[in-house]
């Protein structure tokens, strides 16, 4: 996403759209993967109310889940504008903004990855 947005301030729309729907594609891969895990813990007869681990597992990666899909909604209505010619070199407010809350996206799951993950499996 960041280097979409680069690309488009640097004129380069060809790479602009390559990365852009990269990163969509590599977002929706995510969010099938998290689904395939839900399922997967289900399946292991972890949920909701199996423990308090797995309270805050399934909150914290579902609304993180809810706000990737949001991020893919607004890429995928920047990927349409920019279809249409609504983005330039000197009129990208839209592309800065929604690479801004990508980036808020990945840095949060950071966090999640390594105190739901990494940090369960340290302190066992």
């Amino acid at each position: 996403c960041h280097f979409a947005s680069d690309s488009l301030v640097h004129g380069s729309r060809r790479r602009f759209f390559t990365l852009w729907t990269l990163t969509i594609i590599l977002g929706l891969a995510f969010e099938l993967l998290q689904l395939y895990e839900f399922n997967a813990a289900f399946g292991r007869g972890m949920n909701l109310t199996a423990n308090s681990f797995a309270s805050a597992f399934f909150i914290m990666t579902g609304f993180h889940g809810a706000h990737v899909l949001g991020g893919l909604i607004l890429l995928s209505i920047i990927l349409y504008r920019a279809t249409r010619g609504q983005f330039s070199p000197q009129n990208h407010v839209g592309v800065a903004a929604v690479t801004l809350y990508w980036h808020f996206v990945d840095v949060v799951w950071i966090f999640l990855f390594g105190i739901l993950y990494l940090g369960v499996t340290l302190f066992r």
